[in-house]
């Protein structure tokens, strides 16, 4: 139950609202006090654990009751709908990331295509999986290179784990 942020969001008369969630599970009392207000859009970035009997008859019924559900996972899509039974037209996977340029040296002009990444240095933000397809792309001989900016709690984990990698923590 989250009534501080009930009030909150009564107060500024949203024609809308939008609920970052890291998980299934994450925000429920933020995604059940802003079904109250307004129609509700969650924005999804992982599959995970989504709970089991009244939790996840609970979890069910808010993903079940919002406008509708973005994520950029379709491991994500496919949870909401098999196990939440989420209609499958209210959850869109819109993929995260840019388009790759044509040339390899991209448009900075850098002989080796260079790649920045900036947030919190948190396992939720996926930067060890950047790190893991740095490792696989060098060991396939393909040059890149990773500028990373952030701070978190995984920082020295991650630095640790890009050892010997082209990636640089700024």
């Amino acid at each position: 139950d989250a009534p501080a942020v009930r009030d909150a969001l009564a107060v500024q008369r949203p024609d809308v609202v939008l609920v970052n969630l890291v998980d299934p599970g994450s925000n429920a009392a933020a995604v059940a006090a802003a079904l109250e207000v307004a129609p509700t859009v969650g924005v999804l970035h992982l599959p995970g654990d989504a709970g089991a009997g009244e939790e996840r008859a609970h979890l069910a019924g808010l993903y079940g009751a919002m406008a509708a559900v973005l994520t950029p996972a379709v491991g994500a899509r496919d949870q909401l709908v098999a196990d939440l039974r989420v209609s499958a037209d209210r959850v869109h996977v819109v993929p995260n990331g840019v388009d790759v340029p044509g040339a390899p040296s991209g448009p900075a002009g850098n002989a080796v295509p260079r790649v920045g990444a900036l947030g919190r240095l948190t396992a939720q933000k996926g930067l060890d999986v950047l790190i893991d397809a740095v490792r696989e792309l060098t060991a396939g001989g393909v040059p890149v290179e990773v500028v990373v900016g952030g701070e978190g709690r995984d920082g020295d984990r991650l630095r640790a784990a890009a050892v010997g990698l082209p990636v640089t923590f700024c």
